[in-house]
């Protein structure tokens, strides 16, 4: 098994190298993300032996890693940082008594705080959130994070409505994938009947609002570091593709990428052809810029940010960045009347 600086070096010349391709912009981001999902099961398969050769065993029961976040929809660019959960299966009938249960509480607790660490050690920072399957809010059995996740849709506070919203972007990636897959069906079923959630959480989007002032001017970081930048993730990226998710929970549709997504929209009449492509060419554009800015900051060896220097931009470039940013405060607005 190859170490995790040789794993991390391999990954970081190839991601380099796609990210300045020819590629069209999806295709770009579907290589890339397999690569990352390449290097996070190494990861988790070094846990894996670690624990063994620890003397704690292999894992007692199945189990399933998920992503998260960017990760989960497949739209990571370089140098992102964890968010990950874990769901395993129940012990069997005859060993279902508390000292069991809790064996097994232990067992994944240690393994998950594991890989963490391996993820660490091959580019991964620690997420800053705790988004991860080392905090117990983001591991739990297939009935345990059934009971968790009526609780969060009956209690519907500020937390729970992000916690929901941040699940709803889980993707298997190493493991025994139908415990993840069965557990995203029976949520999305139960999100899907939850009239007034869906309520709440357009209201919670509602919250971040598109930088576009009344007349058409950008909105920049005022103090700081970053002072005159334009934060493109909090400035459009993370509006664009929590519309497209809310859309997607409104009508049970499980796809997890933000262009699945909208193609799951699209076949299923939810998009007109003309807002399909509209959606698409707007997401094509944050993709692209994100990814530029990423790989511009790590080939100057710099700490990874999304605060983006518009001065460089011409006058059709930013004119067309606002028509986008415009398109998605109306679409924003739009989720108030279609939910």
């Amino acid at each position: 098994m190859n170490s995790c600086e040789e794993i991390k070096r391999m990954l970081e010349i190839e991601v380099v190298k796609v990210a300045g391709s020819s590629l069209p912009i999806f295709e770009k981001y579907h290589t890339l993300n397999l690569l990352h999902d390449k290097l996070c099961r190494k990861a988790i398969q070094h846990a894996e032996q670690w624990m063994n050769e620890a003397g704690y065993g292999m894992p007692p029961v199945p189990y399933c890693w998920f992503e998260l976040g960017s990760g989960g929809r497949s739209e990571r660019t370089i140098g992102n940082d964890q968010d990950h959960g874990m769901v395993y299966g129940e012990a069997d009938s005859d060993q279902t008594n508390e000292e069991y249960t809790s064996a097994l509480h232990n067992y994944f607790t240690l393994f998950s705080q594991r890989i963490s660490y391996e993820l660490k050690l091959v580019g991964y920072p620690l997420c800053s959130g705790n988004v991860m399957s080392s905090n117990q809010r983001w591991r739990h059995s297939v009935l345990e994070w059934q009971q968790v996740i009526r609780t969060w849709i009956e209690a519907r506070g500020l937390d729970e409505i992000r916690y929901l919203l941040i699940l709803a972007d889980m993707r298997a990636v190493y493991g025994e994938w139908a415990l993840c897959q069965r557990l995203k069906s029976w949520m999305y079923d139960q999100l899907y009947e939850q009239k007034d959630l869906q309520r709440r959480f357009v209201q919670h989007s509602l919250v971040h609002n598109i930088p576009l002032g009344v007349f058409y001017n950008l909105h920049y970081e005022r103090w700081g570091e970053h002072a005159g930048k334009y934060d493109v993730k909090e400035g459009g990226y993370y509006q664009l593709v929590n519309s497209v998710r809310i859309m997607a929970i409104a009508h049970n549709l499980d796809a997890v990428e933000t262009k699945g997504r909208l193609g799951a929209l699209y076949q299923s009449g939810m998009l007109s052809m003309s807002d399909y492509e509209r959606w698409l060419s707007v997401l094509a554009c944050f993709l692209d810029v994100r990814l530029r800015h990423h790989t511009g900051l790590y080939e100057l060896g710099r700490e990874q940010h999304n605060y983006v220097d518009t001065k460089s931009w011409s006058r059709g470039r930013m004119r067309e960045w606002k028509n986008m940013l415009y398109f998605l405060k109306c679409q924003q607005n739009r989720l108030a009347e279609i939910i």
